[in-house]
């Protein structure tokens, strides 16, 4: 709320009207042998209402309202009069000429002044006040709008109490643009590509450090892979018993067994209760999959919900995996599983370090898959060998760009590794 000015308009036209022009004025007159003054008070009322009408010359004699007789001399020009005091022939008085006129053309000249002075004042009385009126109107807009703030002529009541400032209705445009702004930037691919190598390298050096290359029951070990990872496997059972029995073979079979389940448990596709993805994230995907909306809407509306998921969920999923993390329980399932197979091939030593080590590879995975699942772009695992041998580790293609749609030559990240058989 605005202080109130200390006066009003009113006021203060009255204020300037108050002002007089009428002053007794001084002058300096040389007259024969007499010097003017200041006209006395007594002298003027003698000569008010007088009419003079100059005669012999230079001589003005008139008579008085009052009925009293009054000469003076006129003064070159007609327009004043000297009149010189009988008494005292020392003392003279300039008068104006036709008293009445003058004072009425000398009060003319005062009006005219102050009606000048009136209207300049009244001009900038005007525009002070449409100031005033028009800020307070905007700021009633303002505060309608949402937008006002106290200013510093606020009181202190409204200092204390500021009005609450509040944003205008979020339209949808708007809406989608703070979403999309505040989408995570897309991982550079050298990241992607370096996250998926180190998954690699990590199971060669697990099968190096912790496996036999010979000895075990062939059969029953491979009777244990094909179990533990069904008939998509591209090897049958008698062709995987006899890669086993060959020491120059038998890495890449195990290497290739490992690689198989830690991979299909990030792809997208993967079922809650086997993904090492989280586990709301793997069913949700799975449903929209299922949906019956056309190829591309679908794949559109999957890349911003994973972009979505990923912004709302910050790096929970892509830092270390805590004890508590749901995700344990389909890796620690998918640890049992492939140790059902891998153990018979152990060397002789700790066991505990062996599995300690397999399940931080499995963890890594998980952290890479669902950095995986946040990109905008879509990805695909490349298990193809085109009938030339085994895939020991499966290539990365992106099938989508980052606006979701698919691209007519898919990128490939990292090669992937086949064997002849």
């Amino acid at each position: 709320m605005n202080k109130r000015l200390p006066f009003t308009p009113g006021a203060l036209l009255g204020a300037l009207s108050g002002f007089s022009t009428v002053a007794a004025e001084s002058s300096t007159a040389q007259s024969t042998g007499s010097t003017s003054k200041t006209i006395p008070t007594t002298i003027l009322a003698v000569f008010e209402g007088v009419t003079s009408d100059p005669t012999n010359g230079n001589t003005v004699s008139s008579t008085s309202a009052g009925g009293t007789q009054v000469s003076a001399a006129l003064l070159p020009g007609g327009k004043s009069l000297v009149w010189t005091n009988p008494t005292d022939p020392t003392q003279a008085y300039k008068i104006p000429a036709h008293l009445q006129k003058a004072g009425l053309k000398d009060a003319g000249g005062a009006a005219a002044g102050l009606a000048v002075g009136m209207l300049i004042a009244g001009a900038l009385i005007a525009a002070l006040v449409c100031f005033l009126l028009s800020s307070r109107k905007k700021k009633h807009n303002a505060a309608q709008a949402g937008h006002y703030r106290p200013t510093g002529y606020a009181d202190d009541h409204d200092l204390k109490h500021p009005e609450k400032i509040t944003s205008a209705p979020m339209t949808a445009v708007g809406a989608a643009a703070i979403i999309e702004n505040n989408l995570p930037q897309p991982k550079e691919d050298n990241a992607i590509s370096g996250d998926l190598s180190r998954i690699k390298s990590r199971i060669e050096g697990h099968v190096d450090s912790y496996y036999h290359t010979a000895g075990a029951n062939n059969q029953a070990v491979a009777q244990a892979l094909s179990a533990a990872l069904g008939a998509a496997f591209p090897i049958s059972g008698p062709k995987l018993q006899e890669c086993l029995s060959n020491p120059r073979r038998r890495p890449a079979i195990l290497r290739a067994a490992i690689a198989w389940i830690v991979v299909s448990r990030i792809d997208f596709g993967n079922g809650p209760d086997t993904t090492f993805l989280p586990t709301h994230v793997a069913g949700a995907t799975r449903d929209v999959s299922a949906s019956r909306m056309d190829e591309p809407t679908r794949v559109a509306f999957l890349s911003k919900w994973r972009q979505i998921t990923a912004a709302l969920t910050g790096n929970t999923f892509t830092q270390d995996i805590p004890g508590d993390d749901a995700r344990l329980v389909n890796i620690n399932s998918a640890l049992h599983l492939a140790d059902t197979f891998l153990r018979p091939c152990a060397k002789d030593g700790d066991d505990e370090k062996r599995l300690i080590n397999l399940e931080e590879i499995m963890k890594r995975a998980a952290r890479f898959g669902f950095l995986l699942f946040s990109q905008p772009s879509s990805f695909h695992f490349d298990w193809t060998d085109n009938g030339s041998g085994l895939v020991v580790f499966p290539g990365l293609l992106q099938v989508t760009d980052e606006n979701g749609k698919p691209v007519a030559s898919p990128r490939t990240f990292g090669s992937k590794e086949v064997i002849p058989m």
